[in-house]
């Protein structure tokens, strides 16, 4: 079974004010764009290529790469923008619930909120109870950190149902200057909540792969999705790929991903899985790191 364990769903009235879609996107991609010679990618483009108002592109972008499913990520950029969707955002969650059951078996919601939000962990547990998220998205380049005490009634919540906290791993780039999804902040989370399981999304970035490997030698709750790695010049994700396997034994905790759509323009998804496969592992492994680890970790 192939999962892809990080993509997202950026349909028409959400995640982003009206105000801040284009510039929001724009501003990602002109963070990727130097690492593709020729690449080029203006506001003109970014609803042609990222919109997605019924979920058909993601299925459809699925299907060409052969994978089974994947785990879909809101992301609550309200109190960031100061400016909040065209929707409510339970409801923007929602409609993740929606488009699973719209695709059975292809979908893997989760529930994605800024724990600074009033009264974050109640609407967490009232909508965990009503629908059945698989796990939690937290976005710490929106102005908080891992470790912070708004979050500890979200990971409650997460404890209760025996779901996973996804954060983005890697570091904040356009969004802002905070740096808090550093390793250090999730260490001190896991130092709190050690029965916490957490994917770090991106494995580490560019910059904090030598962490997120110590952490998962470390940490038995502690995984990765090496989404971001697909940036990378193909000598120095082998490099990183053997430094897990020579620090940590194994990649059982290692986690195929690709960020949809958003490296889509400048490195797509066929690229990266057919880097997986030229790394000559084991065909069980192989196996694992695409989507079999995956399913074992998330109990589906």
């Amino acid at each position: 079974m192939v999962i892809d364990m990080h993509t997202h769903w950026f349909s028409g009235d959400m995640p982003f004010s009206p105000a801040k879609w284009k510039e929001t996107i724009k501003g990602t991609m002109d963070m990727y764009l130097g690492l593709v010679p020729g690449s080029n990618f203006t506001e003109e483009t970014v609803e042609a290529t990222w919109a997605d108002p019924d979920g058909s592109r993601l299925i459809a972008t699925m299907d060409a790469d052969g994978v089974d499913a994947a785990v879909v990520l809101p992301i609550d950029y309200g109190i960031l923008h100061g400016e909040e969707a065209n929707i409510d955002w339970r409801a923007a969650n929602k409609k993740h619930i929606e488009l699973a059951k719209k695709y059975p078996g292809r979908i893997i919601p989760f529930y994605g909120i800024d724990p600074r939000r009033e009264n974050a962990g109640q609407m967490f547990a009232e909508d965990m109870a009503a629908d059945g998220y698989k796990g939690l998205k937290l976005y710490p380049p929106c102005g908080f950190f891992p470790s912070d005490e708004a979050c500890w009634p979200l990971y409650e919540v997460c404890l209760e149902y025996d779901i996973p906290v996804l954060y983005h791993g890697a570091d904040s780039g356009f969004f802002s200057e905070n740096d808090g999804s550093h390793p250090a902040h999730v260490r001190r989370t896991m130092d709190k909540f050690p029965d916490l399981k957490v994917v770090y999304a991106h494995g580490g970035g560019f910059h904090w792969s030598e962490d997120m490997t110590q952490m998962l030698k470390e940490y038995p709750n502690f995984t990765t999705d090496i989404s971001a790695w697909v940036l990378l010049p193909e000598e120095e994700f082998q490099r990183r790929m053997d430094r897990i396997k020579e620090v940590v034994g194994d990649y059982k905790k290692v986690f195929y991903g690709t960020d949809h759509p958003v490296y889509n323009p400048v490195a797509p998804a066929p690229v990266f899985i057919a880097r997986i496969k030229g790394l000559g592992l084991p065909k069980d492994v192989e196996a694992g790191i695409m989507g079999d680890y995956a399913k074992a970790f998330l109990g589906l």
